[in-house]
């Protein structure tokens, strides 16, 4: 395994000159005319013929042999603990300054930027491809969300603004969607290229879509930033394979704390040090560390966690905090191996930084140097 100081190495010699800030061929994926391709040497192996050929155990062994199967109860609680539940007052009566989330699970977080309240892939249910409204392959929830949709029916409590990094179906959920809407019809919904049809044919009305590298001031003179990410969509026949885009978020709050949402991804060499060049270091990254093995089938669509580390560093992150692990069996990995692998990484290279959080735990980042100014 490459080991975490030579691939920092290898980032940081990377020629200006090709830096993915310049680079005009991005993503495999198309829009019209407007082509995009994955940064640095994409080649995603579920569509690779010969790559699947040369690892042809690793694939049947994801595909037919072995899938993780969901842990018992004794395992939840030792290595997904359950966090006593916070009344959500803080999102009634929020400071004016500084970054508070709270992780429903997986890739769903709650976050308050600068008193300003943002969910990231909601997810509320279990999730799996519909056919006549009914789930098939359903991936069911290993805990339930630890914030409903229901609980942010409360007037009081509002949702200024939803991003969603992708298509798939654990980041994407129609009904956890069409239930935000109908009961906060204000959100504003932020979306990769593509994707504007499939929420307004739910009945979302504030939807902006953007390309990478494209940003929008949102409510509250929120900042949002459209930013790559090395991964793939398809949800259905009617939205097959990259139809639409996939992304990341980096959000700037209003008093200029900085919060980075890295969605999904596979490793992409030279991209985290220019998101980081072009907008600042985050004052707290939400990285992914799960659903990465067999290494042959993930790894070109999910980082793990010693990757997840190095962007981490590479992003100059004030604090990390891991998701995308401990809710679905979506590969082959039990649900103790991301953050053991994590806590492994991190002992080899010494950062405290970059935590896990028990489900439904909330926790608190000052962001002492944001700008007072703004």
């Amino acid at each position: 395994m490459t080991s975490l100081s030579h691939m920092l190495k290898m980032s940081s010699d990377d020629d200006e000159n090709t830096s993915l800030m310049q680079d005009q061929n991005l993503v495999q994926f198309r829009t019209g005319w407007l082509r995009y391709k994955n940064p640095k040497k994409w080649k995603f192996s579920l569509f690779n013929f010969f790559h699947i050929i040369i690892n042809l155990w690793p694939y049947l062994k994801y595909f037919v042999f072995h899938k993780a199967s969901k842990p018992n109860s004794a395992e939840l609680n030792e290595h997904l603990p359950e966090s006593a539940r916070e009344p959500l007052e803080w999102l009634r009566n929020p400071p004016e300054k500084g970054i508070q989330v709270l992780w429903i699970g997986h890739a769903s977080l709650l976050v308050r930027i600068d008193g300003i309240n943002i969910l990231t892939d909601p997810v509320f249910y279990d999730c799996g491809p519909r056919i006549f409204g009914f789930r098939i392959f359903n991936y069911k929830r290993f805990r339930p969300p630890a914030v409903t949709v229901k609980d942010l029916k409360d007037e009081n409590i509002q949702i200024h603004a939803v991003v969603i990094s992708h298509d798939h179906f654990d980041h994407l959920d129609e009904q956890s969607v069409s239930e935000l809407v109908a009961y906060k019809a204000d959100i504003e919904w932020y979306v990769p290229k593509n994707m504007s049809r499939w929420f307004k044919d739910r009945n979302c009305t504030n939807v902006t879509e953007l390309g990478w590298w494209e940003e929008r001031t949102a409510t509250g003179n929120l900042t949002v930033t459209c930013t790559p990410a090395k991964h793939w969509c398809g949800r259905n026949l009617r939205y097959y394979y990259c139809r639409h885009l996939w992304c990341s978020w980096y959000i700037v709050g209003p008093r200029g704390s900085k919060f980075f949402f890295a969605g999904d991804t596979g490793y992409a060499q030279g991209l985290y040090p220019s998101i980081k060049n072009k907008y600042g270091s985050p004052d707290l990254a939400a990285i992914p560390i799960g659903a990465c093995k067999p290494r042959p089938v993930m790894q070109a669509q999910h980082i793990n966690p010693e990757e997840a580390l190095i962007v981490h560093r590479e992003l100059d992150a004030k604090n990390s905090i891991a998701i995308h692990w401990g809710m679905f069996a979506l590969s082959n990995e039990k649900i103790n191996e991301p953050i053991e692998d994590l806590k492994k990484a991190k002992r080899e290279n010494g950062d405290g930084t970059f935590v896990t959080m028990k489900h439904g735990e909330v926790k608190r980042f000052e962001t002492n140097e944001a700008d007072e100014s703004s």
